[in-house]
């Protein structure tokens, strides 16, 4: 009588993570596809990474640049304790902090 397919003891166990004899060759070919697949990734996070950052200033850009226009000047002044002289900036006609962004 002989075993069914898979169970004869000398089979190896094709579930088994180390065979007692891999072939070197098989172990390269595994070797660079989980590189190949490794370098996909990396580059896929990447894209991932570049497209969130764009998703995220095309939000928030406007409201920052709304919130720049309605801020007078005079928060620059007060944000450096008076330290910064704004009289020139203001005679040149730049009356908000994004007017001086955009200057």
């Amino acid at each position: 009588m002989t075993d069914p397919p898979g169970t004869d003891p000398s089979d190896p166990d094709p579930s088994d993570p180390n065979p007692s004899d891999p072939n070197p060759s098989d172990i390269v070919r595994e070797a660079q596809r989980l590189a190949a697949e490794a370098a996909f990734l990396l580059q896929a996070l990447a894209s991932a990474e570049t497209a969130a950052q764009d998703a995220y200033g095309h939000i928030v850009e406007p409201q920052v640049q709304a919130r720049l226009a309605a801020m007078p000047i005079d928060a620059l002044q007060q944000a450096t304790e008076r330290a910064l002289r704004v009289g020139a900036v203001e005679d040149a006609g730049l009356r908000t902090v994004l007017s001086v962004r955009q200057a």
